[in-house]
């Protein structure tokens, strides 16, 4: 596999997690309240809530590792407006923020991917993404980053009870966006006991019960893939722009470590 890509199959990495928070200067605590200021103009939903980031000793560090499949970091909490502020080159001579995460890849019993759209009222309402989010202080067990932990909290949040309790959750890959390394992820398998069309209806029924509940629904809809490479072009060419910039990479240009990590 080439150094560019964004996948690690079955690695060794290690993020460990240290006790004390990221501490910025006065200056960059200035730097960042001006790029939250800016941020939720465009994005109001959005809050500048805690954010693992993945330090690197040396820079360029995250990719040696992700052409080797190993690695040992250290992780710090921090806070979303440092992630937006490095992505945006506004802090210079800081380390960059790499946010920690952990998705997963749902393969029903006929053989198709499950992604989700996020709900008009949400951030980046109606993109097409993964079912995922980023890593919790409660997911890291003896200070040692534990994705199954994201993974089972996140599929309860989005799918709830009916669908997000069942199923096998199996080895991991895990992945990165090659151009900026922003976001590193565990992209965990989740292989479900139903058809595409029953895991439709059961979200279908759970989507009924929180509409009656009065809940918040994060996934409007749950949109099937047939895990096959000629199926790919087809629904980016259906879904266009909608497909979110880190899913539309796997599906174009990285979709043969996509299917196998389907196939492993």
């Amino acid at each position: 596999m080439e150094a560019s890509s964004p996948f690690a199959l079955r690695p060794d990495f290690q993020f460990e997690l240290r006790e004390e928070r990221f501490r910025f200067t006065e200056a960059e605590r200035d730097c960042l309240d001006t790029v939250w200021r800016e941020h939720v103009q465009k994005k109001p939903q959005n809050y500048n809530g805690p954010l693992f980031t993945v330090l690197e000793e040396t820079e360029g560090e995250l990719t040696v590792a992700f052409s080797e499949g190993y690695g040992r970091f250290t992780v710090v909490e921090t806070e979303y407006a440092h992630y937006l502020a490095t992505r945006r080159e506004f802090m210079q001579g800081r380390r960059a923020c790499h946010s920690l995460a952990a998705s997963v890849l749902p393969l029903t019993r006929d053989g198709c991917l499950i992604f989700g759209r996020m709900a008009a009222t949400k951030t980046d309402g109606g993109e097409i993404k993964f079912i995922g989010g980023s890593s919790e202080r409660g997911d890291y067990i003896d200070g040692r980053y534990v994705p199954e932990r994201t993974v089972r909290r996140e599929l309860l949040e989005e799918l709830g009870p009916l669908l997000g309790a069942a199923g096998e959750l199996e080895d991991f890959a895990w992945m990165a966006r090659p151009s900026h390394l922003a976001s590193v992820t565990a992209l965990l398998v989740w292989r479900l006991p139903w058809t595409a069309a029953e895991t439709q209806a059961l979200y279908a029924r759970q989507q009924l019960d929180w509409r009656l509940e009065g809940a918040d629904i994060e996934l409007e809809e749950l949109l099937l893939l047939r895990a096959a490479e000629a199926d790919f072009a087809c629904f980016i060419k259906t879904h266009g722009r909608g497909i979110a910039p880190f899913l539309r990479d796997l599906l174009t240009r990285y979709r043969a470590e996509l299917l196998e990590v389907c196939g492993s």
